[in-house]
């Protein structure tokens, strides 16, 4: 473009000294240090009930009928990142009657990649019971973050399955008001139908009323058992026939919820939106106020961009309309311009602006890209040990005391509770040390991360449904995942040889159970 220095000689001074400002903006952009205002933060510990109620499709998301955990997920993806720098969260499942810590608390910006994956890996699959107490569950979620020092996030629709007895349920045992935060009531008032799914994850229909109990019958019998029909005193003391109900379908027992709160202490609230929750998450925890980096590079860099958008788009209009010439349509422009860069004579100036021009637009996006979460991990070995503690590796892989701890000294050599693989039985967790005959010592790193993205042993057999591999670690990026195996490999081979699974019916001969003497792997 070919400014006209007859039109309004006072541009040209203006031109400059617009170009001069926009060039020490950008330099300005660069290099300015984010800014350390004070904000509230929040350190948080999000429990997730997974159980069987929770598949229920009673949300729209999108415009689809979604579950409950689909709904949960999706919540907490937005919400971390409605979260400011500095604050923390935590991530626990919870089935049966206790929480699993998945992760603890971590800084949500260093490491959002991270938490983001893992939420949305979050799968009732990961359960390993049926039934959901609830109660026992939401106190024992209350002691965790108590422990942890962490505000409690506990998202649940509140159906005990079984339903809890006539004499009430499990008592509170800590100090209510000690810790903070919020009972979130999942899924809607209407009773709705609960998927049923076979032991392969396939959704086979909707529970019935024959298949699930409305009534629990671990305690005493109810007052006026003895009026109903096939009454006896000792070989039916509930009568004769099973009680009717409606536990085969769900809606939220927000009273029920809501109790659950005013006894610990916590508030509730109803799961809605995520604006409504980071309200109520806002009156319920407790103030965390911390100094917070802001990067603020964005505002010199968008002013150098504006001023260049001024230079070499409302400038130049200037000048032609003060010359008196019509503005041309964009078709002769084109033309105009290709014409005058086939001339020799033809002034190159304008790649010099557009240069400078692309520079500060590149400098404004780069001001305002995130920070990728891999950004400070250079060191493979101390990645992959950060890994194996944030998605359970270490955490099912141990041993734990009467407490519930871990014995840091026994790390990854093989977990002392059983967990269940599916309808088809319970296994202990295996020695994953690099031990050649009771852990995976001949295993190589290559095999390791087969495992775990693939879900195959070495021989080529499957792994069993107890490691998440379908529904978690096969999301990991090669990276993490050789990360992990690198980290595995490096650990002091210890012998333990884990008892062995506790049966229900036969397994698929393509699946790893038992396990082979030869793999180590036990029942993974």
């Amino acid at each position: 473009m070919k400014f006209l220095p007859t039109a309004i000689p006072a541009l040209h001074d203006l031109r400059f000294q617009l170009t001069a400002a926009a060039a020490f903006l950008l330099c300005l952009a660069m290099v300015l240090p984010p800014l350390h205002l004070q904000r509230q933060t929040f350190d948080l510990l999000a429990v997730v009930d997974i159980t069987g109620s929770m598949n229920t499709r009673d949300y729209q998301l999108r415009g689809e009928a979604v579950s409950r955990l689909a709904m949960v997920k999706d919540t907490l993806r937005h919400m971390l990142v409605g979260l400011p720098c500095q604050s923390r969260m935590g991530l626990a499942i919870f089935a049966e009657r206790r929480p699993f810590l998945l992760f603890e608390p971590t800084e949500i910006c260093d490491n959002f990649e991270t938490l983001d994956r893992e939420i949305a890996a979050l799968d009732w699959r990961m359960g390993w019971e049926g039934e959901s107490h609830i109660a026992s569950g939401f106190f024992r979620s209350v002691a965790l973050a108590d422990e942890l020092g962490a505000d409690l996030i506990f998202m649940s629709d509140g159906q005990e399955a079984p339903p809890l007895p006539w004499t009430g349920g499990p008592q509170f045992e800590g100090k209510a008001g000690q810790v903070k935060g919020l009972v979130i009531g999942v899924g809607g008032y209407d009773l709705s139908p609960i998927p049923k799914f076979d032991e392969f994850g396939q959704e086979t229909g909707f529970w019935r009323p024959s298949d699930v109990p409305n009534e629990n019958m671990s305690a005493p019998p109810p007052p006026g058992a003895e009026e109903r029909e096939g009454f006896n005193p000792r070989n039916a003391p509930f009568g004769g026939t099973a009680a009717g109900g409606h536990e085969y379908l769900s809606a939220v027992d927000e009273a029920h919820l809501k109790d659950l709160a005013a006894e610990t202490g916590l508030r509730y609230a109803h799961l809605e939106s995520v604006p409504s929750l980071m309200t109520a998450l806002d009156a319920a925890v407790a103030q965390r106020p911390a100094y917070v980096a802001v990067g603020v590079a964005w505002i010199p860099a968008g002013l150098s961009l504006a001023l260049l958008v001024t230079v070499y788009g409302l400038l130049p209009l200037l000048d032609r309309r003060a010359a008196g010439l019509l503005i041309q349509p964009r078709k002769d422009r084109r033309q105009r311009a290709g014409a005058a860069a086939r001339r020799p004579d033809a002034p190159s100036g304008g790649k010099g602006r557009g240069r400078l021009a692309g520079a500060a637009a590149i400098a404004f996006v780069l001001c305002l890209a995130p920070r990728s979460a891999h950004a400070d991990s250079s060191d493979e070995l101390a990645r992959g040990a950060y890994l194996s503690k944030i998605t359970g590796c270490v955490g099912c892989h141990s041993p734990r005391t009467e407490s519930g701890d871990l014995i840091v000294t026994r790390l990854m050599t093989g977990g002392d509770h059983p967990i269940a693989a599916g309808a088809l039985g319970r296994i202990f967790p295996p020695n994953i040390t690099p031990d050649p005959i009771t852990g995976i010592g001949n295993w190589s790193v290559d095999d390791i991360v087969g495992a775990l993205k693939e879900g195959r042993a070495p021989d080529g057999r499957i792994l069993s449904s107890a490691m998440p591999w379908r529904s978690q670690f096969n999301q990991l990026d090669v990276a993490d995942a050789r990360a992990i195996a690198v980290y595995i490999k490096s650990l002091s081979p210890v012998v333990n040889r884990v008892p062995s699974p506790i049966r229900t019916i036969d397994r698929p001969s393509h699946e790893v159970w038992p396990p082979a003497p030869e793999q180590g792997m036990g029942q993974q």
